[in-house]
């Protein structure tokens, strides 16, 4: 098993071609998603180009974040101007995108880390999300820092206590803990 906080942000998938990032879709109605390239190309932690030997296609699933750091310095930037204030750092990340305006997003650290993967072409792909990651990373990715590999049930356990130990230090919000079977032809 495979276990990793649950980032609190806005679900995009982002699609690289021959490891330039194309297109960055939201989650929209459900059926379909808002393009927000445009947007994204502003937040730093998001590669345009991958390093090293990239896949041919590579769709990335993962949450865009605001940083709580970040999120109180805007809060206060709002107060001081009498705007109304964000109740939380993942409404001010979802509005930063929305607004749809690059320039807000640029002035704006947010962040992001890949959660998971939509289609691939890859002729040496990872066959685990464990080893995917590390892939992921090694292109330029930014993945979850806090991934427990676990073989029994006690190890899930005991990243759960782990996670809960590192909660109020993470400079992020979670809303809970995801855990999945490693190999993908399992899933």
């Amino acid at each position: 098993f495979v276990s990793d906080s649950k980032i609190d942000g806005i679900a995009i998938s982002l699609r690289y071609e021959n490891g330039v990032l194309v297109s960055a879709l939201t989650r929209g109605d459900g059926n379909r998603g808002l393009n927000v390239l445009k947007q994204v190309q502003k937040i730093r932690s998001i590669p345009l180009l991958l390093r090293g030997n990239p896949p041919q296609i590579l769709e990335v699933r993962g949450e865009i974040y605001m940083p709580l750091e970040e999120f109180e310095r805007v809060n206060k930037e709002r107060k001081s101007k009498g705007e109304q204030l964000f109740a939380n750092a993942r409404n001010s990340a979802a509005g930063t995108i929305k607004s749809l305006d690059p320039n807000i997003v640029a002035k704006r650290s947010l962040s992001f880390i890949a959660h998971g993967k939509g289609e691939v072409v890859w002729k040496d792909m990872p066959m685990t999300w464990g080893v995917f990651s590390k892939e992921l990373k090694s292109l330029g990715i930014p993945v979850n820092p806090n991934i427990y590999l676990c073989s029994c049930i006690s190890e899930i356990i005991d990243a759960i206590k782990d996670l809960e130990l590192k909660r109020d230090k993470l400079p992020y919000a979670i809303d809970g803990m995801v855990i999945r079977v490693d190999q993908f032809s399992a899933q």
